[in-house]
Parts: structure tokens; C-alpha cells; sequence
């Protein structure tokens, strides 16, 4: 306890290090001395994190195409920036300090070469495995090792540093999510004639995750149905309806993901359109979301004019859209997902009940609802 008690005190905030010398050598070098070996420690480490960096981003480029600039959102890559710039910053101190004390520079190239060699293998034999590694594992790695080699003295109260670089990126995605941004955009090929062997990338459509990470999902709402508090749904007529106005006498929901692209869908339809006509006109508590993949609001359109029913639709494009595919799992299409009005899951076969059962599985929501 004294420990903590000496540390915790204003003295301590504004102490100032009675030997800088510290920070630029090593715990075995001499005192006043910097070992040309603890130099080259120093350069390895930066240009293998700037190395590693700039080889992801190639990396990312090459995959992501025009979302590339999406790398920087991620708390893993901006902490690794920074810990990179940390590294660069002790190489030049160093550097700095070896040239004083020797007056001539002495880097040698080997080690690195050597090691961009055997990390170019490693790309070719799995890269996505070996960035995703580094970028989790090493970096730790190579923190805990510094901290057995540099004679920096370390205090209690350096903590602090870590807490503002969590509270600056809890800002950052708040912010970054009340702007609209989006996370990893993914191929929604759908499944039973909508998947890319069958029908080609030409017919999938490009989702993008709501959020950078699932536990930053800030409009999910903890999984209520409150995620459509204050959503524009639309109706068949392309009138524009508030979701909570609209729902208001309703006690099954029923999130219907389809697209005109996929023939399963086209078949289906018809048959949940008749089934929803059914249930309206017995004055049931029933109504339907459509949530479309469609590759553009023309096709949905033309979609909802072909076959569907007199229901409700997410806008194409909405952010909701994205939202309700991933919170519900959607995987392949159509599929429809039934729910109590508090957003409850009663089902996530509801197609193949309403085809096999009909109108009279209703009852049986409705039963599971109470």
C-alpha cells in the first residue's frame, strides 16, 4: 500500500526525471553510454511496425477497393499507429544520443533484410492470417519486451495515457457512427439460386455492418424493437410512415428479406403476399417489413409492384436495412423472421411455416407472443 500511496501524490504529477539518460539506453548499458546494439533494437522495431503497417494498407487496398480509407476506423489500427510512432520516436532519440557519444552513424541493414525475407514468405503462404496476428499479438508482444530491455523508468501514473486514448476513440466512434459511417461492407449473394456460383457477383449487393465493432452498435438498442423508434418506413404506394405510428395495433411482426434477383424469392412471394392479405382482411395483428437487397430503389420498386403485398418496406439503402441483416443473422434469402411487438424472436423459419401451414400458423405466433 505504500507503494501506491507514494506514487498518488501532486509530487509525482509534476516530478521531472532527475536522469533523462534513461529513456535512450538500455538497462545492461554502462551509465552515460548507449550500446550500438540497443540502436539497432531500436531501428528493428520501428521499420517492423512501419513495415507491417504499410503493408496491411497495400493489403486492405487490394481488398476493399473504395472502402480502403476504412482501415483508420478501428481502435487496433489507430493504436498501433500510435505505439508505431512511439517506436520511431525512440529510434531518432537514440539515434540522436549514439551519435553524440560515437560521432559517426552505424545502422546495419542485415537484420532487416534478413527479416523482410522470411515476412514476404509468410505473406505469400497466408497474409490475411499474418497481418491479423501481428496486428493483435506482436504488438503486445513487443511492449512487454521493451520493458526488460529500456532502462525508461515506468510509473504508476502513466495510466493516464491509456485512458485518454480510450476516451478519444469513444468520441471517435460515437461521432463516426452519428455521421452515418459503417463498418465492413460484405457480398449479400443470398443462398437457393441467389448465391454467387449461381447467379454471379452480378446480381449481389454490397452490405455494410451498421458499426465498426458489435459491441459499439449504438443503434441496436440492446435488441428491442425500439431500433425502429423514430424510423420513415415505407408503404406499397411509396407513401412515407413513421414505424411506431404504423405498428401501434400490431402484436407479430414480420421481417421479410427478399430481392427480385433471387427466383426463390420470386416464388415465395406470391404465397406470403396471399398469406398477409388473409390475415388483414380477418383484421389480424399482423403486419410485415420488407427489407430488400435489391441492387438499386428502382428494383426494389419494380419488385414491390410485380408480387408483393400491401405492406411495409425499410427505404432501400437505409442504414435499418444493414442493421436488421446482421441483428437477425440473415445469411442467405428469403427469409422470413418473425417477432412479438416487443422485438421477442418467436421464429426464424417463418417462411417455411407460412408455406407449409398457412394463415393458420398465425395462431400459433400468437400463442408463443403471450
Amino acid at each position: 500500500m505504500g507503494v501506491f500511496r507514494d506514487e498518488f501524490t501532486r509530487q509525482k504529477l509534476t516530478e521531472r526525471n532527475e536522469d533523462p539518460g534513461r529513456f535512450t539506453r538500455s538497462q545492461w548499458c554502462p551509465e552515460g553510454k548507449c550500446s550500438k546494439w540497443y540502436l539497432i533494437y531500436r531501428w528493428s522495431v520501428a521499420l517492423i511496425f512501419l513495415s507491417a503497417i504499410l503493408g496491411h494498407i497495400m493489403h486492405v487496398v487490394s481488398i476493399w477497393k473504395g472502402d480502403a480509407w476504412k482501415w483508420v476506423i478501428f481502435m487496433t489500427q489507430q493504436g498501433i499507429c500510435l505505439l508505431c510512432i512511439h517506436w520511431i520516436f525512440e529510434a531518432i532519440l537514440v539515434t540522436q544520443r549514439y551519435m553524440r557519444e560515437k560521432r559517426a552513424l552505424f545502422i546495419t541493414l542485415i537484420y532487416w533484410v534478413i527479416l523482410h525475407a522470411g515476412v514476404a514468405d509468410t505473406f505469400e503462404s497466408d497474409i490475411a492470417v499474418a497481418f491479423n496476428f501481428f496486428m493483435h499479438t506482436v504488438n503486445t508482444i513487443s511492449v512487454i519486451i521493451d520493458f526488460f530491455i529500456s532502462d525508461r523508468p515506468w510509473r504508476i501514473l502513466d495510466f493516464y495515457y491509456t485512458f485518454i486514448f480510450g476516451t478519444w476513440y469513444l468520441i471517435f466512434s460515437i461521432t463516426y457512427w452519428a455521421l452515418g459511417g459503417t463498418g465492413f461492407c460484405h457480398l449479400d449473394c443470398g443462398s437457393e439460386g441467389g448465391t454467387e456460383g449461381d447467379v454471379g457477383t452480378e446480381n449481389c449487393v454490397t452490405t455494410c455492418d451498421p458499426y465498426i465493432y458489435p459491441i459499439l452498435d449504438y443503434g441496436n438498442k440492446l435488441g428491442r424493437m425500439d431500433s425502429l423508434g423514430g424510423q420513415q418506413l415505407l408503404r406499397k404506394d411509396g407513401s412515407v410512415v413513421v414505424a411506431e405510428n404504423a405498428l401501434s395495433n400490431k402484436e407479430i411482426i414480420g421481417f421479410y428479406f427478399s430481392a427480385h434477383w433471387c427466383p426463390p424469392c420470386q416464388a415465395f412471394t406470391p404465397i406470403l403476399a396471399d398469406f398477409y392479405s388473409d390475415l388483414i382482411k380477418e383484421e389480424e395483428p399482423f403486419e410485415i417489413i420488407f427489407v430488400s437487397s435489391d441492387r438499386g430503389p428502382e428494383e426494389m420498386k419494380a419488385y414491390l409492384k410485380e408480387c408483393h403485398g400491401d405492406w411495409l418496406s425499410v427505404q432501400h439503402g437505409a442504414a435499418l436495412a444493414d442493421q436488421l441483416k446482421k441483428k437477425y443473422n440473415i445469411t442467405g434469402i428469403p427469409s422470413l423472421i418473425i417477432v412479438t411487438k416487443d422485438g421477442s424472436l418467436i421464429t426464424t423459419g417463418g417462411r417455411l411455416e407460412v408455406t407449409e401451414k398457412g394463415p393458420t400458423v398465425f395462431q400459433n405466433w400468437l400463442t408463443v407472443s403471450k
